[in-house]
């Protein structure tokens, strides 16, 4: 029989993921950013990049963090490229014109939009057959892309025309967003991942700042920034730093005790 229930609960079994298994380490000897990457690499494989939401929490998770910030791999490479959220080059093109965040219009065309403001969007299915679904919600990209990762999907990646009318037949109508941005931010491991946790009103400190820096606690310098989010910073002034290292994982299997449903048991093993 083919069961299709996601809310059965069972054990666990971890496959090899992408070959290699990461693990973060929080260095409490203040560097400035170039010192602290090179610190990194000699000791470790690199300043920390950042994938997902399970990285945030694995390195909040670290023990006893100060009430400061921290230096991350992120860094500003001043090119301006488009790219999708996920890291991807994009390939395709289908501009009207041009801003940080896209949305697909009613014509089909693509059009910039601030990334601040509100639109309906669409979220594709991961693996398997290419489905697309219109989300009647009024959401800034950030949290349109957070709601379609919550469900095991994401913003749309458009690369051809006809992914294009598709999209555009599904929207109804309306401008939705796309999973294209504008970034001119890269990990300094050269990771490709589109995963961005700013601070409300981050990054703003214009072409000085080239540097990423985690916020360790919630209200550091009195800002009201959260925890965990990021703010741009020039990366001269010292701060501690995490780095992480990779090992080969192609031939592990982990099997988990703990009994989880199969939206669970993928967040765990990702």
């Amino acid at each position: 029989e083919t069961y299709t229930t996601h809310n059965s609960v069972f054990p666990v079994l971890c496959p090899p993921g992408s070959g290699l298994i990461r693990k973060f380490y929080f260095v409490d000897s203040p560097l400035n950013w170039t010192d602290a990457r090179r610190h990194c690499r000699d000791n470790y494989t690199d300043l920390a990049s950042i994938s997902s939401t399970a990285d945030m929490d694995t390195v909040l998770n670290t023990t006893n963090l100060p009430n400061v910030t921290a230096w991350i791999g992120l860094y500003r490479d001043c090119r301006e490229n488009w790219r999708w959220s996920g890291g991807e080059v994009v390939t395709f093109t289908h501009w009207r014109s041009r801003l940080p965040c896209a949305v697909l219009n009613a014509t089909g065309f693509w059009e910039e939009r601030n990334c601040s403001k509100e639109n309906f969007f669409i979220c594709e299915s991961q693996g398997g057959a290419q489905q697309y679904r219109l989300i009647r919600e009024n959401k800034t990209f950030a949290d349109a892309q957070r709601h379609c990762r919550e469900s095991c999907s994401d913003l749309p990646r458009v690369d051809s025309v006809g992914e294009s009318q598709q999209i555009r037949t599904t929207a109804q109508g309306h401008a939705v967003w796309i999973a294209l941005l504008q970034d001119s931010w890269e990990w300094s491991d050269g990771r490709r991942s589109g995963f961005r946790n700013w601070s409300p009103g981050e990054p703003n400190g214009g072409r000085e700042a080239q540097r990423a820096e985690i916020y360790l606690k919630a209200n550091v310098k009195n800002n009201n920034n959260k925890r965990g989010g990021w703010n741009d910073a020039g990366g001269t002034h010292h701060s501690p730093f995490f780095c992480y290292t990779a090992t080969n994982s192609s031939e592990q299997y982990h099997f988990i005790c703990d009994k989880k449903s199969w939206v669970e048991a993928q967040k765990y093993c990702r």
